[in-house]
């Protein structure tokens, strides 16, 4: 059990790291954010729901 459960944040963790960076201005904040938020499960799934609907950021040239 404990072992699914860190399977489970280290997950919402990396997932939460990989939508960060193509999604907000301040991707190390929003890792940080998520890795917390994994530690409760159904409030670190609503976490990633949010950024996969959020829209991408304009990459500057």
């Amino acid at each position: 059990m404990l072992t699914l459960y860190l399977l489970q944040v280290l997950g919402v963790s990396v997932i939460s790291a990989l939508l960060a960076n193509r999604k907000t201005t301040t991707p190390a904040l929003a890792t940080l954010l998520g890795f917390v938020l994994s530690f409760l499960p159904v409030i670190g799934l609503c976490y990633v729901a949010v950024l996969v609907l959020k829209q991408d950021v304009q990459q500057r040239a």
